[in-house]
């Protein structure tokens, strides 16, 4: 099998935090960045810019996207908003993750929420990885390590499309 192909799949493994498994008491920002560090680096490619660092943190909170820090320490759900930020800043816009995560946590409680995002992004890594085989089988084509680059890219493009539609069709999400 390609290489590549066999590091494609160990994407298989990626697992996320659930919202049970954080701090039950306060942290500070050091903590909290290597805890969402920590938790992002089998999903992203990590690379300097996708890291969560202090000055990232601050304009989260600065815009509102993540409550303020009581008391200089840091609780579950900021541990969460940061996961999900940084996830999403590599293919969504700033603003419409705000947006997403405030029409989700008005849908349900941040803990749900949270831990449904961790359920559904491993389904979907797992899911995928699985069926590598069988993805794109057509007359047209089938992938393999010569085109499997340009179809997930364009699959990225169309789910990215998807998700631009809805959110710029709901209403305005800022309190």
């Amino acid at each position: 099998m390609d290489e590549r192909l066999s590091l494609i799949k160990d994407l298989n493994r990626v697992k996320l935090p659930r919202w049970d498994e954080f701090p039950e008491f306060g942290i500070y920002r050091d903590q909290l960045i290597s805890i969402v560090n920590s938790s992002i680096d089998n999903v992203l490619y990590i690379e300097e810019n996708t890291l969560l660092t202090k000055s990232m943190l601050n304009n989260y909170v600065k815009w509102k996207m993540i409550p303020k820090p009581i008391k200089k320490k840091y609780y579950k759900n900021h541990i969460a908003f940061c996961i999900v930020i940084s996830c999403f800043k590599p293919i969504l816009t700033i603003a419409n993750i705000n947006k997403g995560i405030k029409l989700q946590t008005r849908i349900e409680s941040e803990e749900n929420a949270y831990n449904r995002f961790c359920n559904i992004l491993e389904s979907i890594f797992n899911k995928d990885i699985s069926n590598l085989n069988d993805l794109g089988t057509s007359d047209d084509f089938k992938v393999n390590s010569n085109n499997l680059g340009i179809y997930t890219s364009c699959k990225a493009l169309y789910y990215k499309r998807i998700s631009d539609l809805i959110l710029s069709s709901t209403e305005d999400f800022d309190e």
